[in-house]
């Protein structure tokens, strides 16, 4: 800086002198000359500042000792494939996850797992990308502000001594406990849930998807009288009618149900299938068909009724869409190779009567089976979204625990009856509209970030893995539960293995 009472010469030194206005101690740091010496020592500085800014503290507790023999397994440049389950909807699909130097870097099909067989979709593509995403939850929340674990700690263990305690003119704990899940076929997830219903006998369940299949699963219940699942298999069938299916693209299992479909799509393998479509909106399962009709909502129902009268009472063709004839025709033309799949947002009547056609056409155990559901089923069933909204609104709810699903993003009505619940927690792995409606939000880690177990669409058990540690932190779903047993939190890779054990 220029002497005081000489101009300045540069808009460095006019800033300078400002500075010195505002700040006359600074006038001795600013009239040193910044040599070259200098200048590198300040670049030197500002390097080791942002190297120990970018070092990992680590967590409380733990040490950490350094790599001096590598880990077993582990070599510099060469991957590492570990095997593990991603959960979609409820249902378990077996894929592969490669490594590098201890990073997961890509994710494959596990050919060995039959709800996949060695094929994956874009939800388990996208599971390295949702793994690395910065936007990921970092830390609960209290309404919307972000707050410590032990404040976390400190409500869950309140919200336990509230339900712990029978309220007026009740004799049974936990009478305003709620818990909102998905769909659930991990064994340990159920009978962890179970534990909590048993220690609060007053507690209820309820199960809701943004996109249920509830209507397929009581179609299964009215047609067998118990709960059950249909195992189709496209590659043993001649003729297949899809009825605004997800067969191909959405329904538990699709990706086998598509690399079987494919089998049959080679002249040189043998006889091709044929595949009919009959949809309201495009479709994949469309896409692939061979013969793809257009048809409204209303004309669907007709159009199940007339098909389910011509293969069930054997009436005479009369009425309906001029390509029905033909197609009736071609099922019956092919008894125990043809296969009619409706999809889910049909009621459980119409389920019921397309599962009384695949019988009727005779492909049991060999283009369908039918197997035990591989929903958890709990001791006393579990209850719907609609009744846990009417029990929020008249003020029934005293605390929900919200695990991983977002009903405030379709219904405008559970966020504004989220405002009678004194207390309520939701887990989400970001802040969605539920996470910000609800009083607390707590970071849910990753699925590659815990461990974990659930079932394929045949009932499969398989074991989820964590593929590395935690980047943000968070709980899964089985702390929060626990927590709500009186332990206390604890992050999602302190918690045991699953015992994987068949109920």
């Amino acid at each position: 800086m220029p002497p005081v009472g000489q101009a300045p010469r540069t808009a460095i030194e006019m800033s300078d002198r400002a500075l010195v206005r505002h700040f006359p101690q600074l006038e001795s740091a600013l009239s040193h000359t910044l040599d070259r010496r200098r200048m590198l020592k300040l670049l030197g500085l500002a390097l080791a500042s942002g190297g120990v800014a970018g070092c990992d503290p680590g967590t409380p507790g733990r040490g950490f000792v350094s790599a001096v023999r590598a880990a077993e397994g582990v070599v510099p440049g060469l991957p590492n494939v570990y095997a593990t389950a991603h959960v979609r909807d409820g249902y378990a699909e077996g894929i592969l996850v490669t490594h590098q130097m201890g990073r997961p870097i890509k994710v494959e099909g596990n050919p060995g797992h039959p709800s996949s067989l060695g094929a994956t979709d874009v939800m388990a593509q996208a599971l390295i990308y949702d793994f690395y995403d910065p936007d990921r939850a970092t830390g609960p929340l209290h309404k919307g502000m972000p707050t410590s674990w032990p404040d976390l700690a400190a409500a869950m263990q309140k919200m336990r001594a509230t339900a712990m305690t029978p309220r007026a003119g009740s004799t049974h704990a936990g009478e305003g406990l709620r818990i909102l899940t998905g769909t659930v076929t991990s064994p340990t997830l159920g009978r962890t849930i179970e534990r909590i219903l048993a220690a609060f006998p007053g507690a209820v369940w309820h199960e809701w998807d943004a996109i249920g299949r509830e209507n397929v699963t009581r179609g299964l219940g009215l047609a067998y009288g118990a709960p059950a699942a249909v195992i189709v298999d496209p590659g043993q069938a001649d003729v297949l009618l899809a009825l605004d299916s997800d067969l191909l693209d959405s329904a538990p299992g699709h990706l086998s149900h598509a690399r079987a479909f494919a089998t049959r799509r080679n002249p040189v393998n043998g006889t091709m299938n044929r595949l009919y479509a009959v949809e309201p909106t495009p479709s994949l399962t469309g896409v692939a068909a061979d013969h793809r009709f257009i048809a409204t909502p209303a004309l669907m129902n007709e159009v199940i009724g007339r098909l389910s009268a011509r293969l069930l009472q054997n009436e005479a063709p009369s009425g309906g869409p001029d390509w029905l004839s033909p197609v009736a025709a071609d099922l019956r033309a092919h008894p125990g190779r043809a296969l009619v799949h409706l999809g889910p947002d049909y009621p459980p009547e119409a389920q019921a009567a397309v599962l009384a056609m695949n019988e009727a056409l005779g492909g049991r155990r060999q283009v369908f089976d039918i197997v035990e559901s591989p929903l958890y089923q709990p001791a006393v069933p579990t209850s719907t979204l609609t009744a846990l909204m009417d029990d929020m609104e008249r003020g029934a709810v005293q605390a929900l625990l919200i695990l991983d699903v977002n009903p405030a993003c379709q219904s405008p009505r559970f966020a504004a009856a989220l405002k009678h619940v004194p207390t309520s927690i939701a887990l989400s792995d970001r802040p969605h509209e539920t996470a910000l409606a609800a009083h607390w939000h707590v970071p849910l880690a990753h699925a590659m970030e815990e461990w974990g177990d659930a079932r394929g669409h045949d009932g499969t058990v398989a074991l989820i893995q964590p593929q590395a540690m935690p980047l943000y932190g968070g709980m899964n779903a089985l702390s929060a539960l626990y927590a709500c047993l009186g332990q206390p939190l604890r992050p999602a890779m302190d918690m045991a293995r699953p015992a994987c054990v068949i109920a």
